[in-house]
């Protein structure tokens, strides 16, 4: 159910996020969340770079005019110089920062556990404007025309506020919360959810223009490519839906429903979508058309996001702090390398989200409480 608040908004479109640019402004590359970009970054790599925090770093950065953004669990968000690592500005909240942050005409829209959402000059780390939501935010917000979106994890309440002002336009009711993060393209955001539902809602008035019931929970962030949404539920089922209508184009069912649960996002490139597999330690990749599975790589270590794809490359991290470098259309091993970090034995640890790539550089982020950098080796 949407509620409307205040006047129709403008909708013109707010910042830019063409696949292949030279930055990565928020979570999975854009609000189309494909994870992808035409960046060529070859490995080997080597570490640029390395920040510490005292705390711990959940979602991973975003990248843009020179700056990384991360929020971080110590209750504050950092700004880095993207070149060298030096600490740029800090911004402190007074709730642990889970939320990843997205950069739109020179604003850092992020969202803290004290509820609010804030809005920051990406320069000077200045704060424009907050809103206070319902409930933790720990989603990364979504900047879609002209709107800044997000949802809490206290709450089945989804908040849509101007990017400009932080005013609310309109809030929309589900049945549960939301899942792990939004994406929108072809005129619509979707938002997964804990009551087993995807819903396509429109940007200007919240307005519900379809859903879709899905066999468990939709916790994973959907993916918007040529027409198509792609959704996982937490145990694996991957679906294919028309994004104007909702109408199932193929469903990938796993071959026994796992043991476990996760939430890794999808990526979409090279007419394959990648997930990491509920079951921890396999990187697949469905065909795009049809859902056949066309190869699937065993990993030594806990995974349990999609990659990043650069180029003809996938890049994963693990919870046990290994970057992985993959053919993206053959799932061949092409490089590894072991970071330098303690180990936990959290169920949250380590490299939980697909890292970063802009400007030939590759970024992550990681629950020990570093970020770094990577190039490829000269």
């Amino acid at each position: 159910m949407a509620i409307l608040e205040g006047d129709l908004l403008d909708v013109r479109p707010l910042g830019a996020f063409a696949a292949g640019g030279a930055d990565w402004p928020t979570f999975n590359g854009g609000p189309a969340a494909t994870g992808y970009t035409a960046e060529v970054v070859t490995p080997p790599l080597e570490l640029q770079w390395q920040f510490k925090a005292r705390g711990g770093f959940y979602f991973p950065p975003a990248v843009a005019q020179g700056r990384v953004i991360v929020g971080c669990l110590d209750y504050n968000v950092y700004a880095l110089d993207a070149a060298r690592g030096n600490l740029t500005w800090t911004f402190h909240t007074e709730g642990p920062v889970y939320s990843g942050a997205t950069v739109a005409e020179g604003v850092v829209y992020i969202g803290s556990a004290d509820r609010n959402l804030y809005a920051l000059d990406l320069q000077r780390g200045k704060r424009r404007w907050q809103y206070t939501a319902d409930g933790a935010i720990y989603c990364p917000p979504l900047v879609y025309q002209g709107l800044v979106v997000v949802g809490t994890l206290d709450s089945p309440t989804l908040h849509a506020v101007d990017a400009r002002t932080g005013q609310r336009r309109w809030r929309f009711l589900m049945a549960d919360r939301m899942g792990s993060a939004l994406a929108a393209g072809e005129g619509l955001i979707f938002v997964g959810s804990y009551d087993q539902t995807l819903y396509a809602l429109a940007p200007k008035t919240g307005e519900l223009r379809w859903w879709f019931a899905a066999p468990t929970n939709v916790d994973s962030c959907p993916a918007v490519a040529e027409g198509v949404v792609y959704i996982k539920t937490y145990q694996d089922d991957v679906f294919a839906l028309e994004a104007q209508t909702g109408a199932e184009k193929w469903h990938s069912a796993p071959p026994q429903p796992p043991a476990g649960w996760n939430w890794s996002a999808l990526a979409v490139a090279h007419g394959l979508v990648y997930f990491a597999s509920t079951e921890g330690h396999r990187l697949c990749a469905l065909d795009a058309a049809t859902g056949v599975l066309e190869w699937a790589y065993e990993t030594e270590d806990e995974v349990v996001s999609s990659p990043a794809i650069a180029g003809p490359v996938a890049y994963v991290g693990t919870k046990e702090n290994r970057l992985l470098a993959l053919d993206a259309r053959t799932g061949e091993l092409r490089w590894e390398q072991a970071l330098d970090l303690p180990a936990g034995q959290e169920f949250l640890r380590g490299i939980m989200w697909a890292p970063a790539v802009a400007e030939g550089t590759l970024y992550l982020s990681s629950l020990n409480g570093v970020v770094a950098a990577f190039r490829p080796r000269t």
